[in-house]
Formats: C-alpha cells, sequence, structure tokens
C-alpha cells in the first residue's frame, strides 16, 4: 500500500494553449476528485496568448492539489507532453487535454488499482459528449485482448477511438523512462503512436483495466484537426516506417497486417482531405486511391473500412457526398 505523504504517486500532465473557454471545467473536475494529496498536475503552457495561465492560478490558489505551471514557446502539444514529463515526480503518468475533463473518482479508481495490482499500464472507458448533445460511451476492444501478438494486429487494423486514445489510460512512469518514450510526429498520430511504443514490450500480466468511465472526451469544433493541414500525409508516411521498424524489431511482422494498417491510416489522410482541403478533386482522389490503397486483402479491417476503401475506389463522388454529409459539412 502507498502511505498518504507528499510524493505524488499521480502526474497529470496538461498541455494548455489558449483555453480560456474549457479550462475552468477541467480544473473543476480535478477539484472534484479524491486522493488529491497523491497527484500532481503539471500545465504546460504552450505559448497561450489569452488568459489561461491566470484562470489556473485563480483557481488553484487554494491550495488544495500540488500543481505547477510550465512555460515555453508554442511548441505544439508533443514538445508540451515532453516538457511535462521531465518534470513529473508521480510512479504513474496521465495524459488530458484541457478542452476535455475528468469524471469523478478518476484518481481513486487508478490509485486504488495501483495499490491492489501494481501494473505498467492502466485503461478504462471513454465517455464522448458531442456538440449536438449526444454522448457514447466507448470501451478498448484490442488492448483487452490476452495474446501479444492478437493484440498488437488488433491494435493496428481493429482499433476503436478509446483504444489509441491517450487519456483513457495510465501509464507506468518508470516503464516510460525505461523505454526512453516521448513524443513525437506533431500533433497527427501520436496518440496512437506513443500506446503503441508502450505496448509492444508490455508484461500482459501488468495491465489492469476498469469498467468505467476514466475520460469524458469532448468533441468539439475546437479541435487541432479542424482545419486543413497539409503535413497530414508527411506526418502518416512517418508514422507508418516508424510502426513497420517496430513491428520488424520485435518479429512481429506480417504483409496483410501491415497493408491493413496502412489503409486506415492513409484512410484518415484521405477523409482530412475530403473534409478541410478545398481543392481536394475527384481526381486527385483517384490518383492517391491508386497511390496508396491496397485493395487484394481487407479481411482483417472492419466492415465499415471495407465499405469505405470500396466506395472511395469505385463511387468516389458518392463517397464524398456521404461522408461530408456525415461529419455535418
Amino acid at each position: 500500500m502507498f502511505n498518504h505523504r507528499a510524493e505524488p504517486i499521480l502526474s497529470v500532465i496538461v498541455p494548455v494553449y489558449n483555453a480560456t473557454n474549457t479550462l475552468p471545467r477541467l480544473i473543476r473536475s480535478i477539484y472534484a476528485q479524491d486522493y488529491l494529496d497523491l497527484t500532481e498536475i503539471i500545465f504546460i503552457d504552450d505559448g497561450s496568448t489569452d488568459g489561461s495561465v491566470s484562470i489556473i492560478e485563480e483557481m488553484f490558489s487554494q491550495g488544495r492539489a500540488q500543481m505547477t505551471i510550465l512555460r515555453q514557446p508554442n511548441l505544439k502539444q508533443a514538445k508540451a507532453r515532453n516538457h511535462g514529463l521531465k518534470y513529473a515526480k508521480g510512479k504513474y503518468a496521465l495524459f488530458i487535454d484541457s478542452d476535455d475533463e475528468l469524471p469523478g473518482n478518476t484518481f481513486k479508481n487508478y490509485i486504488d488499482t495501483i495499490t491492489q495490482k501494481c501494473p505498467e499500464f492502466i485503461f478504462g472507458l471513454c465517455l464522448k459528449e458531442y456538440t449536438n448533445g449526444t454522448t457514447q460511451v466507448e470501451s478498448p476492444f484490442s488492448l483487452a485482448l490476452q495474446d501479444r501478438k492478437q493484440l498488437i494486429n488488433s491494435y493496428l487494423t481493429k482499433n476503436n477511438e478509446s483504444d489509441v486514445l491517450l487519456s483513457n489510460k495510465c501509464f507506468s512512469l518508470k516503464k516510460i523512462h525505461s523505454l526512453n518514450l516521448n513524443f513525437s510526429n506533431g500533433n497527427f498520430f501520436e496518440d496512437s503512436l506513443f500506446v503503441f511504443k508502450f505496448i509492444l514490450t508490455l508484461d500482459l500480466h501488468k495491465v489492469a483495466k476498469i469498467n468505467t468511465v476514466t475520460y469524458v472526451l469532448h468533441k468539439n469544433d475546437g479541435s487541432t484537426t479542424r482545419s486543413f493541414h497539409p503535413e497530414i500525409l508527411k506526418r502518416a508516411e512517418n508514422y507508418i516506417y516508424r510502426v513497420c521498424q517496430l513491428l520488424k524489431k520485435y518479429n512481429l511482422y506480417s504483409d496483410d497486417v501491415f497493408n491493413g494498417f496502412e489503409n486506415r491510416t492513409y484512410l484518415r489522410v484521405a477523409h482530412h482531405n475530403l473534409q478541410f482541403n478545398p481543392s481536394w478533386t475527384r481526381k486527385g482522389q483517384i490518383q492517391f486511391n491508386r497511390r496508396y490503397f491496397h485493395y487484394k486483402d481487407l479481411r482483417l479491417l472492419p466492415r465499415k473500412y471495407i465499405f469505405a476503401l470500396l466506395c472511395l475506389r469505385f463511387l468516389p463522388k458518392l463517397y464524398r457526398r456521404l461522408y461530408l454529409n456525415r461529419m455535418g459539412n
């Protein structure tokens, strides 16, 4: 058991950039937690130009929680998280975003699990809240598998958002440091790459699941991916290359799994262009399809992705209309 002492068990790392509209909600959800005395909150101000830092200072002035504000120029989220990791003093790390929030008992659920099981990795459910008022609870599918190869293959081809999401998880800092892990790849694919590198060498007996929501994800228009980013293709290629190297390093590579993984990654690039690139034409889509997608073996992918790939190939104009309608464009 951990005794109640000054040294934190949890280090909660929160990058912040111009988040005055959402920070109060997040901070209120932090103050509603138990075990604040066993938790440190590390905010990394990523060059905010609004009053974000003032909100943090004012709301934490009560001194009920250990809080640190680190400052850096606008170097983006990955660098902010790496900055926070350097100063983390806890035994486990949580990475949360300033526009989301934590459900009640999140710290308690993590710390109770830590004291009972001493795992290296904990994951919980994710509650998605949409701007139209609808909600969805999602449970990681791939991470619950008990065979390493099946887990890795599923993570790459069949994952849902709560599998690759960073913030519904709790990571051993000792494990992070032993693997020399940090965040890279800009603001695209960084979460899924970090989780992938972490789970590659995990002892699956040291994985714990919490069967309750540990994170509230607000699906809103304030996301960093709500405008066109031409660098997404280069980021995707870098992500794919890194995953390929890691799979080969640990003798987990297979063509069918890797082709499925490539299809899913490039499909995200296509969707980003469909939604946000005004110069993305039907001809450009067809050229993209021919260059990047594998159509010979789609069996490892979920049905909705098979449908998407086939529609993009044979009915690109119809798929564009269907996708944009679904996304509210």
